[in-house]
């Protein structure tokens, strides 16, 4: 199971659509396989044959409580943006036992960054990836 709360800078605050096209761009130029990337309202699905990636842009209140929570495990020089941050991107997946999609995972992180400051926070091991 892969999850991460994509946190970016208040700032930025890209919508699901923006994001949804940078993820089509990527595999779009890539030889691997094409997943099928849904957009829907605040919700995102990316959907191999095997595994699908569903990222919820969630902006509910406790959102910033839990910023402002987060921010104090950040570099001291990030602490103040990222407690200040109101939304977040939440990317959960279903097992991937034999990690075959470890890649496609930290793409998706890495695809939310080109659109600004993020901050990848790992649930499970409660750390910054």
């Amino acid at each position: 199971m892969y999850e991460a709360l994509i946190i970016f800078e208040q700032e930025t605050n890209p919508s699901i659509d923006i994001y949804a096209q940078k993820i089509v761009s990527f595999y779009e130029a890539s030889a691997g396989p094409k997943p099928e990337v849904t957009a829907a309202g605040e919700r995102l699905t990316v959907e191999f044959d095997d595994i699908t990636f569903n990222i919820n842009k969630n902006c509910s209140a406790y959102v910033i409580k839990e910023s402002e929570g987060l921010a104090k495990k950040a570099k001291p020089e990030e602490q103040a943006a990222l407690s200040k941050s109101e939304c977040r991107f939440e990317l959960k997946s279903p097992p991937d036992a034999d990690m075959l999609y470890f890649n496609d995972y930290l793409f998706l992180i890495e695809t939310a960054g080109k659109l600004g400051k993020v901050w990848a926070f790992d649930p499970f091991t409660m750390e910054f990836l």
